[in-house]
Formats: structure tokens, sequence, C-alpha cells
């Protein structure tokens, strides 16, 4: 949700085939839920659609022009359900990769580690200044 309160999510795509077996969780998701999860939604525009030969996905629009898709082959229908939950509650921005594993390396450095007790010696320096 943005802070308005709107969901960033405008629009869902259903995909699926009638006849193919990768599209049997979708069809019994669709038979099953679907209706409810629309009437749970009345802001979330549902359009379904029948593609032949083509593995099922779904594709939210939101509405700051992003789009993502999912597949969903061979899915049941909880999981269906899980991902549209998904969908509707983030915004349509890509990932960020800031939240990234930390380096680690096979390597130890050839500088050493750091050490607060290491004694360090003290240098003079005198500076002059020559016209």
């Amino acid at each position: 949700m943005n802070s308005q309160g709107k969901r960033f999510l405008r629009e869902v795509v259903i995909r699926y085939c009638d006849w193919g077996g990768s599209s049997r969780g979708m069809r019994e998701f669709l038979n099953t839920r679907v209706v409810q999860f629309a009437k749970d939604h009345p802001d979330i525009k549902i359009d379904v659609q029948m593609r032949r030969n083509r593995h099922p996905f779904l594709r939210g629009v939101y509405g700051n022009e992003n789009e993502k898709m999912i597949d969903c082959p061979n899915r049941d229908p909880e999981w269906i359900e899980k991902k549209l939950i998904f969908m509707r509650d983030s915004s349509g921005s890509k990932a960020s990769k800031r939240y990234s594993q930390p380096v680690y390396s096979t390597r130890p450095t050839i500088q050493g580690l750091w050490d607060q007790d290491v004694p360090y010696q003290r240098f003079d320096f005198k500076v002059e200044h020559k016209d």
C-alpha cells in the first residue's frame, strides 16, 4: 500500500490452458477460489484469459507502470493464492541488490588482521617552509 492507503496492484491477468496438464492447479483455483479473491479485493481488476498449449502464469500490472510475471505450471491452488497475495502486497518495483550476502574470501589479506594493541612508533616530523 502507498501512503494514501491505496494498493499499487491495479490488475491481475490469469492465463491458463483449458486442457493442458500443467494448468490443472490453475483450473482448480479458478473453479474454487478466484470468485472469493475477487470479492475480497474489489479494487483489483481480474482478467482471466484462456490460451491453449501454453503454461499458466500470473501477471500483475501495477499503478507505477511496472509488471510482475509469475510462472505457475503444475502448482496447487494454495500456492497460486499465496502468490496473488504476494503480488497484492508488493509495490511492483524491482528487487534491490543492497541486501546481498557478505563476501568471504578464501585467501587471507596481505595486510594482516587489525589489532588494537599493536604499538605504533611515534615519528617526529619537522616541517620548514623555504622560499
